[in-house]
């Protein structure tokens, strides 16, 4: 899912979790329009500036910010804002109906999560049910460490350094995993609506195409 984030980061440069509400005015095929125009616009600012945006999320600066953030990734810190390339995005969402590179934020980070949700619907229709609560999505993510750990463990082929060094890797990863069970991405499929998905629908898969170009480098900061 880190695909949905894609624009959000290259605007906000980190984006930390988040709280979404979910009193939320109903989805417009406008606004969903609004974004993916947007995003396409944003492509060739984007490409001008990326060296520098992830200079700057790789920076001390920039990782102190990050640490520093709020809990609303649509909030941007004036640090954020000073970043080269931010001002040239917000001329560009202004372009497109948005007030500010918070509105397109908030907007954008809805409408993804809302493709998210299709996608989800389509693998599995009782997929509200399954996902479960952040409690519930830790404790079965836990359960399949568990197994896992186990089987490292009994597999004779390794040494003990090698399951040492999994266990390590696993571990941290099951950190990341607790974080992520209740941000800001689920927070937002939560609240999606019926309604939201039936007007987002059509329109998904431009939306995947619009960000294409507006891609951080995998080893940027999530």
């Amino acid at each position: 899912m880190r695909c949905v984030l894609a624009v959000l980061m290259s605007l906000a440069v980190v984006l930390p979790p988040a709280n979404v509400s979910a009193a939320q005015p109903a989805l417009t095929e406008k606004g969903v329009l609004s974004v993916i125009s947007a995003n396409r616009d944003l492509a060739p600012v984007f490409a001008k500036h990326e060296a520098a945006m992830r200079a700057y999320a790789q920076s001390p600066k920039g990782k102190e910010a990050m640490e520093k953030a709020g809990d609303d990734p649509c909030t941007f810190a004036e640090e954020q804002r000073a970043v080269p390339g931010f001002a040239d995005m917000e001329k560009v969402v202004r372009t497109h109906g948005f007030a500010d590179g918070e509105a397109y934020c908030r907007q954008s980070f809805r409408v993804f999560a809302t493709c998210a949700a299709i996608d989800a619907q389509r693998e599995n229709p009782d997929w509200r049910k399954q996902m479960g609560t952040p409690q519930e999505r830790t404790a079965r993510a836990r359960e399949e460490m568990e197994r896992m750990l186990q089987e490292i463990d009994s597999n004779p082929k390794m040494t003990p350094q090698q399951k040492a060094d999994i266990r390590k890797q696993l571990t941290e990863t099951m950190r990341d995993v607790e974080a992520n069970t209740s941000g800001a991405l689920w927070k937002a499929i939560d609240a999606v609506s019926d309604e939201d998905m039936r007007v987002a629908a059509p329109h998904c898969t431009a939306l995947e195409e619009s960000v294409e170009r507006i891609r951080p480098e995998k080893g940027a900061p999530p």
